[in-house]
């Protein structure tokens, strides 16, 4: 080494310690390559576990669907809804007769097995069933109170019996309108709401055997009506409708051409070509949700926690009120396809849907 560069190296006193091997240094560089790739990498896995949790999550499902009953009439159904409480199913038929079904017997018949004696009259048995119509019976209700039945016909008139009377020829009396009656519920627990097929409504007052008519459906013939405290619902040709009786605003209206609808707390469910729409009903210029394929039938179950519906295929669907679907298994049912439509349990995770001249009562869990 020549004097000055001996001589700077002294002054500069770098040590032994402070330069380190080329290799090192390549080393060094590579390290702080690697480290700033691992922090990448891991904030790049962070964010896919949260995407992957929200994109994998697993669907709910029903890890059992058991049927419990079926219900058979002569001729083809035209109705099966459950009361209020839950705990009876009224169906209708074209062959004249009502029938209401006891869903508590009916599931304690199922898991005892036993062999019903229906030689010790009706009350042994979970079904009754109500004659005295002459033309097919297109609704039925039962009252808040749980101790009227009420049904209506295409021969224009209303029958009322006593549910608390064993005795199936347990009409208190009937009352005739002259006209085709389509649908009916209970408005309040003293007043019941009928609608006809020329596009009247009409309320009766239970306690004073009066009526008196509304017209709601300019257009024709009301389809199907339901309500809930004291809300009206009404299905008619080219709209929805929902008005509270119990003032003079007007009603809020979604048009269209729907096959169906499950009135909620603040929603209503509609069964359309495109599938299940889901209003608000405070704001019905366009639906905050739509289920696919839940076009021929809907409905709700267990506090409007679930919506079930039927695609075109006659095959039901199941989804929770946030519209995600909930898987089931279809093999535990006896039918699969053709089905023309389903009702829930307003209390319990129960449905029943119905085929042809039969309904079948199933417990989803």
């Amino acid at each position: 080494m020549n004097p000055l560069a001996e001589l700077l190296l002294n002054e500069c006193d770098f040590g032994a310690a402070s330069l380190l091997p080329s290799n090192q240094i390549k080393l060094s560089e590579h390290d702080i390559s690697h480290l700033q790739s691992n922090q990448q990498n891991q904030q790049l896995q962070q964010l896919q576990s949260v995407v992957a949790t929200q994109l994998v999550t697993p669907l709910p499902q029903f890890a059992q669907t058991m049927e419990y009953c079926e219900s058979k009439s002569k001729e083809k159904l035209n109705f099966a809804r459950f009361s209020y409480n839950g705990l009876q199913i009224i169906s209708g038929a074209k062959d004249h007769c009502c029938k209401v079904l006891d869903v508590t017997k009916a599931r304690l018949d199922n898991q005892t097995k036993m062999q019903r004696q229906f030689n010790q009259g009706d009350t042994q048995r979970f079904r009754r069933t109500f004659y005295g119509h002459t033309d097919s019976v297109t609704d039925g209700c039962i009252s808040p109170s749980h101790e009227l039945l009420v049904s209506c016909s295409h021969d224009t008139e209303l029958r009322f019996y006593n549910l608390s009377e064993a005795d199936n020829d347990s009409l208190i009396y009937s009352e005739t309108l002259g006209q085709l009656i389509q649908s009916m519920d209970f408005l309040s627990s003293s007043q019941l709401i009928c609608g006809l097929e020329n596009g009247q409504v009409l309320v009766f007052d239970l306690e004073r055997r009066l009526n008196y008519a509304t017209e709601i459906a300019n257009n024709g013939s009301v389809r199907k009506l339901r309500a809930k405290k004291g809300t009206m619902g009404l299905l008619s040709a080219d709209r929805y409708e929902q008005r509270d009786l119990r003032f003079n605003g007007p009603a809020q209206q979604i048009l269209g051409q729907f096959n169906d609808f499950q009135m909620m707390q603040d929603r209503v469910l509609i069964a359309s070509p495109i599938g299940g729409l889901v209003y608000d009903i405070r704001n019905t210029h366009q639906p905050m949700m739509q289920i696919p394929g839940m076009s021929l039938s809907c409905s709700s179950m267990f506090y409007d926690q679930y919506y079930l519906g039927i695609d075109p295929n006659g095959r039901l669907l199941i989804h929770t009120n946030d519209g995600s679907p909930v898987q089931y298994f279809d093999s535990q049912l006896q039918r699969k396809y053709n089905l023309s439509q389903v009702n829930g349990s307003p209390v319990e995770k129960t449905f029943c849907y119905i085929y042809d001249k039969t309904f079948y009562c199933v417990d989803a869990q």
